[in-house]
């Protein structure tokens, strides 16, 4: 199923941008269009993609939340395995 579309095009080129190098955002209830989700860590027992950031669907400054979405994904922000913290009931 396709996303929905931001509503800012500079906001939407960062999300293709973001997708275009293995990224993918995932839809949210609420005010947040989704969670920017990076490649998949094949380290641990989870072989889904770990959240990274939520992308707002009206950011104060659509122009610095694109910036700040490519600059995550150059940035290759995603959790390591070593920092993600087991569950109490796992």
């Amino acid at each position: 199923m396709p996303r929905d579309r931001h509503g800012n095009w500079e906001v939407e080129v960062a999300l293709l941008y973001a997708e275009a190098r293995g990224w993918r955002v995932e839809p949210t209830p609420g005010h947040a269009l989704g969670r920017l989700c990076g490649p998949s860590e094949k380290s641990v027992d989870r072989d889904d993609a770990f959240e990274v950031m939520s992308i707002w669907s009206s950011p104060k400054s659509a122009h610095q939340h694109a910036r700040q979405i490519r600059r995550v994904v150059d940035r290759g922000n995603t959790v390591t395995a070593q920092q993600v913290k087991p569950h109490a009931g796992v």
